[in-house]
């Protein structure tokens, strides 16, 4: 695909991931994703020349939404995309970003939402941010920056989430939060419908919290195909004017 183009010089490249990756060979992406950006790289830096010569940066837009189902896959190549860290750049992939597009749900469109421009402007922020070093500009809304959690009594556990930047809140679709109570994190990400919703969940400055049953295993923010069908009705934005969301993420309850 990109053989005609190895000879030439270029700063970095932008992915916008097809959708059939949740059906197939699923839990191999965030090794393809890694070894795809890795022999991109090795190919220009051989055979043509890279703007920065030991960086070639990489910026991919989030799987967006199909419509309302509990399958996993979707969630799951999400995930994958960031190496499974749930945010870019990390350790593993040093020169990328990313938009998220969760919010951009097309019932006409169906899997290719017509809106282009809201994780386009996503991307350029994030962008900007990494392949250019303009700091001012975000590659990530709001993060978990400590998660913990807490048995209350035998029937309920804690979860307390302090998120790492101030974030605005609407819960009219969805407080976007879920739990599995299956055998381990891989039984509830095999097939559907293990996700549940959390009922309610508090806030108080940047901390959330929210009780669970005992016996859940695993935690997750956004774990739908299609967490909501507003336009930019996701639970949490950063309170800036850049307004980026947060991105889905998982985690294994540990006591």
């Amino acid at each position: 695909m990109i053989h005609p183009l190895v000879r030439s010089g270029i700063k970095g490249a932008m992915w916008y991931q097809g959708e059939s990756n949740a059906g197939w060979n699923r839990d191999k992406y965030q090794c393809a994703i890694k070894q795809l950006i890795s022999d991109w790289k090795m190919e220009f830096q051989h055979y043509g020349t890279l703007a920065d010569p030991d960086h070639m940066h990489f910026g991919f837009v989030q799987l967006s939404t199909i419509y309302q189902d509990q399958n996993p896959g979707t969630p799951m190549i999400r995930w994958h995309q960031t190496a499974d860290y749930g945010y870019v750049p990390n350790e593993i992939m040093q020169d990328t970003f990313m938009a998220v597009s969760l919010d951009t749900y097309d019932e006409e469109n169906g899997i290719h939402p017509r809106n282009k421009q809201l994780p386009s402007k996503r991307l350029a922020s994030a962008g900007l941010n990494v392949a250019y070093k303009l700091k001012d500009w975000p590659t990530n809304g709001p993060l978990p920056e400590t998660i913990t959690f807490n048995k209350i009594d035998d029937d309920f556990v804690q979860v307390d989430i302090l998120l790492d930047q101030d974030f605005t809140w609407n819960d009219t679709e969805t407080n976007g939060f879920s739990y599995c109570n299956a055998v381990d994190l891989t039984s509830c990400n095999a097939k559907a419908a293990q996700w549940l919703k959390v009922a309610n969940v508090n806030l108080d400055g940047r901390a959330i919290s929210m009780s669970v049953p005992a016996d859940t295993v695993g935690v997750a923010y956004l774990w739908e195909t299609t967490p909501v069908v507003q336009m930019e009705g996701l639970p949490i934005y950063a309170a800036d004017q850049f307004r980026l969301p947060a991105a889905p993420w998982i985690r294994k309850v540990e006591l």
